[in-house]
């Protein structure tokens, strides 16, 4: 039996790597700030960054996950039963629990993790020899610790309060209950198929193939939750609307003009 060593898929080893080679937290992770923490994880959601580790003698990457193999996974996730609560408060003694009774589970849903392509996903010789080198080769501990992450790897909540998209959705709500469209009758969007699929196609023009099995779901959630559009409220409409949801213009500020240097540097460019 052996462990895992981790490393980082980016060229040079970063401190993002060293999150990964001890469940407990080191010095220099108690001492950044939870925001520095997020900004890295967009970052690598944005590139779809894999992290790479080894078992025994070989090298494998956990890819970010795509809708189809979300659905694929979530069958597995359910079999094992996750005490959620546990999992939030004390992610590796749960999954310490779920690497014990759980392992040949834990060494499957590992093998999807570090499988890129719908071919390899779907070939199961390919994938059952995988699962078993897994099981012969990674100690209980080190399982854990794998699923510890792969279990929490969905940041997508997290970047939604963070990027204050979540209040952006209820100011939305506001503005949709004071606009007059009662004329306007809705249909669909009831499955994943017209709220997820059919959205994602119509909008970019993407295939089916590529909304389920190209893009990582967490890139196409974000998209969807954080796309640009306008509403059009008449001037009764908006006596309607609170303050509050209304956007102040900005000054603009000409950025040729050497006197307003200082003010360039107060704006918050985010």
């Amino acid at each position: 039996m052996s462990g895992i060593s981790f490393s980082d898929s980016s060229v040079g080893k970063s401190h993002r790597c060293r999150r990964f080679e001890s469940c407990s937290e080191s010095k220099n992770q108690q001492d950044m700030k939870d925001n520095d923490y997020i900004e890295l994880d967009l970052g690598d959601a944005i590139m779809e960054r894999p992290h790479g580790f080894t078992v025994g003698n070989r090298h494998f990457y956990l890819y970010p996950v795509t809708l189809g193999k979300t659905i694929l996974l979530k069958r597995l996730v359910e079999e094992l039963h996750v005490n959620l609560i546990t999992m939030d408060s004390e992610p590796y003694i749960e999954s310490l629990r779920l690497a014990t009774q759980h392992k040949d589970i834990c060494c499957r849903i590992l093998t999807y993790h570090t499988m890129h392509t719908k071919a390899k996903i779907f070939d199961n010789e390919f994938v059952e020899n995988r699962t078993q080198y897994f099981i012969k080769n990674i100690d209980t501990e080190a399982l854990a610790e794998i699923m510890s992450i792969i279990l929490r790897s969905d940041k997508t909540s997290t970047f939604m309060r963070y990027l204050k998209i979540d209040k952006e959705n209820e100011r939305l709500d506001q503005v949709l209950r004071i606009k007059n469209d009662k004329n306007n009758i809705y249909f669909g969007g009831k499955s994943v198929y017209g709220s997820v699929i059919d959205a994602a196609c119509e909008r970019y023009g993407w295939t089916k193939e590529y909304v389920v099995w190209g893009i990582d779901y967490t890139s196409l959630k974000m998209m969807l939750a954080d796309k640009s559009f306008s509403i059009y409220l008449s001037d009764e409409e908006l006596k309607h609307l609170p303050s509050r949801l209304r956007v102040k213009d900005r000054n603009v500020i000409n950025m040729d003009d050497p006197k307003n240097k200082e003010l360039i540097k107060q704006e918050d460019w985010r």
